[in-house]
Protein backbone atom coordinates (compact mmCIF):
# COMPACT_ATOMS: atom_id res chain seq x y z
CA UNK A 1 0.00 0.00 0.00
CA UNK A 2 1.31 3.68 -0.89
CA UNK A 3 0.76 6.34 0.85
CA UNK A 4 -2.80 7.86 -1.12
CA UNK A 5 -4.28 4.74 -0.30
CA UNK A 6 -3.70 4.30 3.52
CA UNK A 7 -4.57 8.12 3.37
CA UNK A 8 -8.10 7.04 1.26
CA UNK A 9 -8.76 4.05 3.69
CA UNK A 10 -8.74 6.14 6.70
CA UNK A 11 -10.63 9.07 5.43
CA UNK A 12 -12.83 6.39 4.74
CA UNK A 13 -13.17 5.16 7.98
CA UNK A 14 -13.29 8.38 9.91
CA UNK A 15 -15.95 9.64 7.08
CA UNK A 16 -19.23 8.14 9.21
CA UNK A 17 -18.45 11.06 12.25
CA UNK A 18 -16.16 9.00 14.72
CA UNK A 19 -12.99 11.01 15.76
CA UNK A 20 -9.69 10.15 16.11
CA UNK A 21 -8.10 8.49 19.09
CA UNK A 22 -6.95 12.26 20.64
CA UNK A 23 -10.49 13.36 20.16
CA UNK A 24 -11.59 10.18 21.95
CA UNK A 25 -8.92 10.21 24.93
CA UNK A 26 -9.99 14.06 25.15
CA UNK A 27 -13.64 13.49 25.60
CA UNK A 28 -13.31 10.41 27.84
CA UNK A 29 -11.19 12.48 30.45
CA UNK A 30 -13.26 15.72 30.15
CA UNK A 31 -16.11 13.19 31.07
CA UNK A 32 -14.01 11.71 34.11
CA UNK A 33 -13.45 14.92 35.34
CA UNK A 34 -17.38 15.89 34.92
CA UNK A 35 -17.79 12.80 37.33
CA UNK A 36 -15.96 14.06 39.89
CA UNK A 37 -17.12 17.65 39.73
CA UNK A 38 -20.54 16.13 40.54
CA UNK A 39 -19.35 13.68 43.23
CA UNK A 40 -17.66 16.54 44.58
CA UNK A 41 -20.73 19.46 44.69
CA UNK A 42 -22.69 16.16 45.46
CA UNK A 43 -20.47 15.59 48.63
CA UNK A 44 -20.49 19.17 49.44
CA UNK A 45 -24.35 20.00 49.30
CA UNK A 46 -24.30 16.57 51.71
CA UNK A 47 -22.02 18.14 54.25
CA UNK A 48 -22.63 21.50 54.77
CA UNK A 49 -26.57 21.63 53.56
CA UNK A 50 -28.62 18.94 53.84
CA UNK A 51 -27.07 15.86 55.62
CA UNK A 52 -30.05 14.04 55.87
CA UNK A 53 -29.39 12.83 51.94
CA UNK A 54 -26.35 11.59 53.00
CA UNK A 55 -27.54 7.82 52.34
CA UNK A 56 -28.93 8.56 48.94
CA UNK A 57 -25.86 10.54 47.56
CA UNK A 58 -23.92 8.31 48.52
CA UNK A 59 -25.66 5.30 46.92
CA UNK A 60 -26.37 7.15 43.75
CA UNK A 61 -22.00 8.26 43.96
CA UNK A 62 -20.70 4.93 44.68
CA UNK A 63 -22.90 3.12 42.14
CA UNK A 64 -22.01 5.46 39.44
CA UNK A 65 -18.39 4.72 40.06
CA UNK A 66 -18.95 0.66 40.24
CA UNK A 67 -20.97 1.18 37.09
CA UNK A 68 -17.35 2.55 35.34
CA UNK A 69 -15.24 0.15 37.17
CA UNK A 70 -17.51 -2.87 36.10
CA UNK A 71 -16.85 -1.50 32.23
CA UNK A 72 -13.43 -1.37 32.22
CA UNK A 73 -12.78 -4.43 33.93
CA UNK A 74 -14.69 -6.01 31.05
CA UNK A 75 -12.96 -4.14 28.39
CA UNK A 76 -9.38 -4.22 29.90
CA UNK A 77 -9.65 -7.76 31.55
CA UNK A 78 -6.89 -7.41 33.90
CA UNK A 79 -6.97 -8.63 37.59
CA UNK A 80 -6.66 -4.80 39.04
CA UNK A 81 -9.94 -3.63 37.66
CA UNK A 82 -11.88 -7.02 38.06
CA UNK A 83 -10.80 -6.78 41.82
CA UNK A 84 -11.52 -3.59 42.17
CA UNK A 85 -15.01 -3.75 40.24
CA UNK A 86 -15.91 -6.23 42.54
CA UNK A 87 -15.06 -4.69 45.54
CA UNK A 88 -16.88 -1.16 44.39
CA UNK A 89 -19.67 -3.17 43.43
CA UNK A 90 -20.38 -4.27 46.92
CA UNK A 91 -19.46 -0.88 48.34
CA UNK A 92 -22.25 0.51 46.01
CA UNK A 93 -24.44 -2.31 47.24
CA UNK A 94 -23.81 -1.73 51.00
CA UNK A 95 -24.90 2.20 50.72
CA UNK A 96 -28.08 1.40 48.67
CA UNK A 97 -28.87 -1.04 51.49
CA UNK A 98 -27.85 1.60 53.81
CA UNK A 99 -30.40 4.31 52.02
CA UNK A 100 -33.28 1.62 52.11
CA UNK A 101 -32.36 1.00 55.53
CA UNK A 102 -32.21 4.69 57.04
CA UNK A 103 -35.50 5.60 54.59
Amino acid sequence: MDKNEILAKSRQENSNGDFDEKEKLVRINGQSIGFLVVAAMLILYVAFIDRTQYEAVSAILWSGIAAANIYEAIKVRKPFYIFAAIALTFVAIGHIVLFFKYR
